[in-house]
């Protein structure tokens, strides 16, 4: 049998191996770019999220927020045991509801507050992917948990003032580790520094090591750990038959906003 011949007789398994070679390549890189494509598209959703005062029409989100964080176990403890989401969602929106009322009559805005108003501010912040509620934030005045030295009529006395304070940084479980947190906790720093105070506080739970390490990495100091001073944790009970009501002790942290 001749050369040519043997070449002739295997040419058609050489073109199926090269055919089957190119198919191949050609569906692989179909692959990789759809994930570009994927990829791509996940960045751009994360692009969509803004970030606006509350409206009256966010409550009922917010309030379901609250609900299944504080109490339904979608935060950094396990539920309740007597969770009822229902109750719970209605007794949040109830607390919304009346301070949307106060900010609506004191006309509190994040966009126009250039200086104090008489009373203590008080702004409500969302994060919203297509007008969805993904996340939540508050900031306004609560007593200093450091007395301050006040001299009046020649005498010293330790006096306990307001200050801004973070509360309720939330954000929905399918949207957590995307930074909307992180940039949740800069607006209120921003809204802080607008009131033109100093420096800006948060409290937060000690078993809640995520969100303690998220702070500090964002440049708050802990300055009063109750830990240090509270036996942990105290559990309240007034009768055997009723629930009992475990208090966590919480590390009160700081950063200067100037």
């Amino acid at each position: 049998m001749s050369l040519c011949s043997v070449v002739i007789g295997r040419l058609p398994l050489f073109l199926l191996f090269v055919g089957s070679s190119y198919a191949f390549t050609t569906c692989l890189h179909h692959l990789n770019h759809r994930r570009v494509l994927l990829t791509r598209k996940s960045a751009s959703h994360l692009g969509a999220v803004a970030y606006r005062n509350l409206q009256e029409k966010d409550i009922p989100s917010v309030a379901e927020l609250c609900s299944v964080v504080f109490d339904g176990g979608e935060g950094w403890r396990e539920a309740d045991q007597n969770f009822d989401k229902v109750e719970s969602v209605k007794g949040h929106m109830e607390v919304l509801n009346q301070r949307y009322r106060e900010l609506v009559l004191k006309e509190e805005s994040i966009m126009s507050q250039n200086k104090r108003k008489p009373g203590n501010p008080h702004v409500m912040i969302v994060a919203v992917d297509n007008e969805s509620v993904c996340g939540f934030l508050e900031v306004g005045f609560l007593p200093s948990p450091i007395p301050v030295s006040v001299t009046w009529a020649g005498a010293t006395v330790q006096q306990v003032t307001d200050v801004p304070y973070l509360g309720n940084v939330l954000v929905h479980k399918e949207y957590r580790r995307r930074g909307i947190g992180t940039r949740l906790v800069r607006i209120g720093e921003k809204v802080c520094q607008k009131w033109k105070e100093g420096m800006l506080w948060l409290a937060v739970d000690s078993d809640n090591l995520v969100a303690f390490e998220m702070y500090k990495s964002m440049g708050f100091e802990s300055r009063v750990d109750e830990r240090t001073f509270r036996a942990p944790p105290l559990v309240v009970s007034d009768t055997p038959k009723q629930p009992t009501e475990v208090k966590v002790p919480r590390i009160y942290m700081s950063k200067s906003t100037l």
